[in-house]
């Protein structure tokens, strides 16, 4: 059974700060390529559950939401 965990994205100086108020924890990336890898690693670590279980509604910045697909 898979459980859906919002991931809010911003950014942080150097990198990408990843919020998960589901379990209360911030994590970073360096790339936006990782945001979704990270969020389900700290997800995986803080509920005991495995990453392919995980179902992720990124919340991405205004910026970056608007920029259309390549």
């Amino acid at each position: 059974m898979s459980k859906t965990y919002s991931a809010r994205v911003s950014r942080d100086e150097d990198a990408w700060s990843i919020e998960v108020p589901e379990v209360d924890r911030v994590t970073q990336a360096l790339d936006l390529r990782q945001v979704d890898a990270m969020a389900s690693d700290l997800i995986a670590v803080m509920d005991d559950v495995d990453p392919d279980s995980i179902e992720l509604d990124i919340e991405w910045p205004a910026d970056i939401a608007a920029t259309p697909s390549a």
